[in-house]
């Protein structure tokens, strides 16, 4: 007997409805999968973690090592923590925004002192000031924006 045959002789009429039954369990697995990675990350971010991603303009990431897996390797976590080389111009960014300047003029300024942009080119793009004014509360939430990134007119003049 050839295989083409073998093959049609175990086919029928039930496989397309396991086929759909199995699908079904493959979709109500990965919901439950994406609801409880989706809870974790949360629960990170409520325990002062990061849940994942690049450091903001103005940090960087320190690893936390918060123990051991049964095979020995550590758990490792980030939080964030002022990078002391850019921490500074994040900072006058805010400032300055915070008096009322423009984010052009600012951002010119950085070019003409030889300030790189946060992925590294001379000019700074103007949707990269907006990015961090949009992401303010990344700055705003963190032990070291309090009286520095987070500043207000009456503060800042």
């Amino acid at each position: 007997m050839c295989v083409s045959a073998t093959l049609i002789m175990f086919q029928s009429n039930l496989d397309p409805a396991f086929e759909a039954i199995m699908s079904a369990f493959d979709y109500i697995h990965s919901q439950q999968s994406k609801v409880k990675g989706v809870a974790r990350m949360k629960q990170n971010v409520l325990s002062g973690y990061r849940a994942s991603g690049r450091a903001p303009y103005g940090y960087r990431l320190k690893d936390v090592e918060l123990g051991q897996h049964r095979d020995g390797h550590p758990i490792v976590k980030t939080i964030l923590e002022p990078d002391p080389d850019t921490a500074p111009i994040a900072r006058e960014y805010f400032k300055r925004r915070a008096l009322g300047e423009t984010r052009m003029s600012i951002l010119n300024d950085f070019y003409r002192r030889g300030i790189p942009s946060p992925s590294g080119r001379q000019k700074w793009p103007i949707t990269t000031a907006k990015a961090m004014e949009d992401n303010l509360e990344v700055y705003a939430d963190t032990p070291f924006s309090i009286g520095t990134m987070s500043v207000s007119k009456k503060e800042a003049g």
